[in-house]
């Protein structure tokens, strides 16, 4: 009784092992990719909200231009360039790594038809090539998606550091809208 419950304990120590270290393996492999990244895109989707509330946008950014665009339900409502900082793609990967995102080939669990939800997605390129996308959609009180690590913290500061802007974007359409 006592082999077979050590044996138990054995198998799931060394299988939780094995996992960690697949994590880390992939995490080293797409901070790698990560490094010769060229452009960055952060999406956030909004929930389904009446059209004067919803508020989804869109940060592309390259070594030279961050470029973002508020929609609602397609409607743009906002549309504007300004100056990247210097090393913003590196302001990111390091932000990447702080937050110990990784992006699996699959999503870690079904929303079970959770809907209602808001989304925020990230894609990165090198030379014009899609390297990575991960996506996780909050609902429900959970996340579901191909993302692991703390993708909220992470869009928080990304926003934070690299779009401060940002909230004065979003605040100018929202009273555009109610006019």
């Amino acid at each position: 009784m006592i082999k077979k419950y050590f044996l138990a304990v054995s198998a799931l120590i060394l299988g939780l092992i094995v996992l960690q270290g697949c994590n880390s393996i992939l995490m080293k492999k797409q901070q790698t990719n990560r490094e010769n990244m060229t452009g960055f895109q952060y999406k956030f989707t909004d929930s389904s909200v009446p059209p004067p509330y919803h508020r989804s946008y869109v940060i592309d950014i390259d070594s030279d231009t961050i470029h973002v665009v508020v929609n609602s339900y397609g409607d743009i409502l906002a549309d504007t360039t300004f100056e990247a900082p210097a090393e913003a793609l590196d302001t990111i990967n390091n932000l990447l790594i702080q937050h110990k995102i990784v992006i699996k080939k699959q999503s870690s669990k079904d929303n079970a038809g959770c809907t209602g939800g808001t989304t925020q997605s990230i894609a990165y390129t090198a030379q014009d090539s899609l390297l990575q996308t991960g996506s996780v959609y909050y609902c429900g009180g959970n996340a579901y998606g191909n993302v692991v690590g703390d993708f909220k913290k992470f869009g928080e500061d990304f926003r934070a550091t690299l779009v401060p802007q940002l909230g004065g974007i979003i605040a100018k359409t929202t009273s555009a809208s109610e006019k």
